[in-house]
């Protein structure tokens, strides 16, 4: 068998050794070929042909097995074997190859790198969610008396700016000045020695009280950012403070014709004044609405003036413009009131509650009406034993005062 290459297209064409000399159309390229004859002793002429151990195993053939054929079948032969004529394979760069190899495997790197990398952010994020304290939980609320909430006095060596609030001091002595709104109902009465405080719940609401430092977690980051937590509210209360007495003594008038002002002195000086590092962090949530905490007693129990009759609420840390949050993301509780055991129970038994006992719940949605809490004193301090009932109410009384003045937002 003759194997040789096409001299236009380098095809290898295999044709019989019976059609040396006879010419044909290679089927690749088109062009019209002769084949070269081969001397059996030299193996080679100018056609070139390509030694058999040198082409693909599935071209050889063994020559002792050919057997004399036909110039018919021969040229046959010829035909078919130019019709099978296979195209030269180009030789690859190795150059290029190694690049595209290596093109290859920075892929496949990069693809494995950034799978280990995910499984590594995702395991850091649920390291991390699982080390965070379990600031969360469900609590009860008691609703407490209205004079729960003691009078605060912002001193007058606390404000920082003595002449400031000599001037003030000196245009509204012993005067009162009041802040109503439907949520809280607030007087601020200049005295010597300083702003007296008092907050009083809307007509339309109540007074819930709860302890949120019986959760461990909390208790214990409270009291380790205590100091940072202190350090911040006293800061914001002294610049209130200051900007309250400088609008007062510049411009009273205006500050009277403006609702939303006077609501921000009430939320930043009042309510900030009111409680300690706890309470000025954290808020509680009926439905969409916020309600701040206005009371923080020295057992650190918190207070917040609710709609009357809210059966639940959600306390978390307030979302403040420019305020960078200290507790973690997961601090959420959810508090249940007096009123959710009513409702429950109204649910699952219809009828009319058939005791006094039953009566006086529905009435009043208390667990202790006793609770007497002593003065507002520093965060962390506990109570001792709670004072007998010769303590002065607030709620029942009213200071003395020159003249009081209502400045009512709407």
């Amino acid at each position: 068998m003759l194997q040789f290459r096409c001299p236009y297209c380098q095809a290898v064409i295999r044709v019989p050794n019976s059609a040396m000399g006879q010419s044909g159309i290679c089927q690749k390229c088109g062009q019209k070929i002769l084949v070269p004859v081969v001397e059996a002793d030299t193996g080679s002429n100018k056609g070139e042909p390509v030694p058999q151990d040198q082409l693909p195993e599935r071209q050889q053939i063994s020559e002792r097995s050919e057997k004399p054929v036909s110039e018919d079948q021969a040229v046959s032969e010829l035909l078919s074997a130019l019709s099978s004529a296979e195209a030269p394979q180009s030789e690859q760069d190795p150059i290029l190859d190694l690049a595209r190899r290596g093109s290859n495997s920075g892929k496949s790197f990069l693809l494995t790198g950034l799978f280990f990398l995910l499984i590594g952010a995702v395991g850091a994020i649920a390291v991390y969610l699982l080390s965070q304290p379990k600031m969360q939980g469900n609590l009860t609320a008691q609703v407490a008396p209205v004079n729960a909430i003691k009078p605060m006095l912002i001193g007058r060596q606390a404000i920082g700016q003595p002449e400031l609030f000599e001037t003030f001091w000196l245009r509204n002595p012993d005067r009162q000045i009041e802040i109503n709104s439907r949520l809280l109902e607030t007087s601020i009465l200049a005295q010597k020695r300083g702003l007296e405080i008092r907050i009083y719940p809307g007509p339309e609401n109540e007074l819930y009280r709860v302890d949120l430092l019986q959760n461990k977690p909390l208790n214990d980051y409270y009291t380790q950012h205590l100091t940072e937590l202190e350090e911040e509210r006293k800061k914001i209360l002294i610049q209130a403070t200051v900007s309250f007495l400088e609008q007062m003594v510049a411009k009273e008038e205006i500050l009277r014709k403006n609702s939303r002002l006077l609501i921000e002195i009430r939320d930043r000086m009042v309510l900030t004044a009111m409680v300690h590092g706890l309470g000025f962090r954290l808020v509680a949530l009926v439905g969409e609405k916020q309600y701040p905490c206005v009371w923080q007693d020295k057992q650190d129990r918190l207070y917040f003036v609710l709609p009357k009759g809210t059966t639940h609420f959600i306390v978390r840390e307030a979302d403040r413009a420019g305020q960078k949050k200290i507790f973690p993301k997961t601090m959420r509780f959810r508090i249940s009131t007096p009123y959710a055991k009513i409702v429950a129970r109204k649910k699952s038994s219809p009828q009319q509650p058939n005791s006094e006992e039953d009566k006086t719940e529905n009435d009043t949605g208390m667990n202790d009406t006793g609770m007497n809490d002593t003065e507002h004193g520093e965060p962390g301090e506990k109570a001792g034993p709670e004072k007998s009932g010769n303590e002065e109410n607030p709620a029942n009384q009213t200071p003395e005062k020159n003249e009081s003045e209502k400045m009512n937002p709407k």
